[in-house]
């Protein structure tokens, strides 16, 4: 089944009911597939629909509630010094009293407790009235209804005791816990132990000294996300390969350094599988990351970030690491992300201009940038923005949230401006795409409807800009702090306590080296230098907008920014002219 991908909502267990559950998979679209479907099943089992849905929709992971229903006979409520029969009405006070014990429940609690109906036991007097909140606690309490104690004995000690207490006494088959929850997305439910216990082996005393022998047990590993940033210079992108030994990644440091510090064994780092391992996002060579994020589990060793980074080099830090739900996974949890592109602000210099460093872009231009931009908001088919994508891929529709142009700044006499871009997801080069098909409209290189045209079935080339500027700005989660960061066992994944450090990181190291590279390299001026030789019109298409523009502006771009035997290929490849 995991060859299409099937996932269950929620998981049912031997004679539990739905009344509308939900699978994802993958399969094939037919036409009528909910009455195909229902002629071969039984009568008891109903298909009610089918919809289409995202790529990266999970229907576990994706759901936010689930809400269940129990029915009962009300003679499970009858006081336990009554006698009990079919024939018992509940009262408005025990019916009510059973509403009182039950909004007990309401909040966010630890349920390590809970495996089967405590408010039956408490209506009918069997356990006290302040269980639930004792259940809350480490202590382990023992289940009133469990089928390891008979029903004569629950009863007659509640009786004696004036049904006012639990049976307290208990044997070791007792306490062992049932695992019957319905729902499979709960936090996973293990006895209460510290992560780091230390248990003495044996105690010799002598004449001279008490020698004591103590054995350290193997930290337990948690399911963990660990934040953390990096300038991509120098590195072949991000993911890892571990039996590639030659190209450096940016994970290839820092799965090293989790091993130095005995965070993870070798054989997690040679098979990064056994850890659970899961990045956010995928960032190419040559491109940084504010704050990127990887699940994955180890060793809840103190002051870990800290070991950490003294193995790290100083373009790479870790800023912090914090225990998640076990259903957690860093790329399927993650809502939207926010990138941002730091470019020099003569890339939006008309064609018609020299174009230069000591260019300054003016309002009416910028504005013109941002109304281009704009037009990537909403949802649309980017097949044209990726490699390898098909126009009836479902997986090449996507989001986009938001898009701004910050005003121009200063650096190294040189003006730069930052483009920020929040999305959903984004595909293999999506990003660099978008960033210069802006340019090559503000330019003047592609016509004005060219962001339009993309969203259509027919192929057009569009170059993709240069990665320097390129930086992962930020990840959000919030359908996950929703659900679980409050609960009082995980935190919210906001990273707000480490906020001025990232920052900091972001201003000395990242922007400063894209500064740095831009002005020295001058990659900008380079990938303007190709941008005239794309047409930026459907591939099988017999007609080139460029022709249409006047021989001079033309040509005068192409002699500033290149050499006489590149000028004559240029226009020789887009057919600019004929011999």
């Amino acid at each position: 089944m995991s060859k299409m991908a099937f996932q269950r909502a929620a998981r049912t267990d031997k004679g539990v009911s739905a009344v509308a559950n939900l699978v994802s998979l993958k399969l094939a679209p037919l036409e009528n597939l909910t009455e195909l479907v229902n002629e071969h099943l039984p009568k008891q089992i109903r298909m009610f629909g089918v919809k289409r849905v995202a790529a990266s929709f999970n229907s576990k992971n994706s759901c936010d509630a689930r809400t269940y229903i129990y029915i009962l006979p009300t003679y499970a409520f009858c006081p336990v010094e009554e006698i009990t029969s079919e024939s018992y009405r509940v009262s408005s006070e025990i019916l009510q009293l059973a509403k009182d014990v039950s909004s007990e429940y309401l909040g966010s609690h630890n349920f390590h407790n809970f495996t089967s109906g405590l408010v039956i036991a408490i209506v009918r007097g069997v356990a006290s009235r302040d269980t639930i909140q004792q259940a809350y606690n480490a202590d382990k309490i023992l289940d009133m209804l469990s089928p390891t104690r008979t029903s004569a004995q629950a009863i007659l000690k509640a009786v004696v005791t004036t049904t006012s207490t639990i049976l307290q006494e208990s044997t070791s088959a007792e306490q062992k816990e049932e695992s019957n929850d319905a729902d499979d997305n709960e936090p996973s439910k293990k006895k209460f132990k510290d992560d780091t216990t230390t248990e003495v082996e044996s105690s010799i005393e002598t004449t001279s000294t008490t020698t004591t022998h103590v054995r350290q047990r193997a930290l337990k590993k948690r399911k963990v996300c660990v934040s953390f940033g990096y300038c991509g210079a120098g590195y072949f992108g991000l993911q890892r390969n571990a039996k590639d030994k030659v190209h450096r990644t940016i994970e290839d440091e820092l799965v090293e350094a989790f091993v130095k510090v005995d965070a993870i064994p070798q054989t997690h780092a040679d098979d990064m599988s056994k850890m659970a391992f899961q990045r956010a996002a995928r960032t190419d060579k040559g491109v940084s990351a504010v704050a990127n994020l990887v699940s994955l589990k180890l060793a809840p060793l103190e002051n870990l970030t800290e070991l950490v980074n003294e193995h790290l080099p100083k373009q790479i830090r870790m800023f912090g690491v914090k225990r998640v739900a076990a259903s957690f996974n860093s790329k399927n949890s993650c809502d939207a992300r926010t990138y941002i592109y730091i470019l020099p602000t003569y890339a939006f210099c008309p064609v018609e201009e020299i174009t230069s460093e000591s260019y300054r872009v003016s309002s009416e231009i910028l504005q013109l940038a941002k109304d281009v931009s704009s037009e990537y908001l909403g949802s649309h088919n980017f097949h044209n923005f990726t490699s390898g994508k098909k126009f009836t891929d479902p997986s090449a529709r996507r989001h986009m949230f938001s898009i701004d142009i910050a005003d121009p700044y200063i650096r190294e006499n040189v003006e730069f401006t930052t483009i920020t871009i929040k999305g959903q997801s984004f595909m293999l080069h999506q990003i660099r795409k978008m960033i210069s098909l802006v340019i090559a409209i503000v330019r003047g290189v592609a016509s004005r409807d060219t962001i339009q045209q993309a969203y259509n079935a027919d192929k057009i080339d569009i170059p993709k800009a240069p990665p320097l500027g390129l930086v992962l700005q930020k990840l959000h989660y919030d359908r996950y702090d929703k659900k679980f960061g409050h609960d009082g066992q995980h935190e919210a994944l906001t990273w707000a306590e480490v906020e001025s450090e990232i920052t900091t990181f972001k201003e000395n190291v990242i922007i400063p080296h894209i500064v740095k590279r831009e002005i020295s390299d001058k990659s900008m001026l380079a990938y303007l230098e190709r941008l005239i030789v794309h047409s930026f019109s459907p591939m099988d298409s017999e007609i080139d907008w460029r022709l249409s523009l006047p021989y001079q502006i033309v040509f005068q771009k192409v002699r500033t920014k290149m050499n006489p035997t590149y000028v004559f290929m240029a226009f020789f490849r887009s057919d600019a002219f004929t011999l």
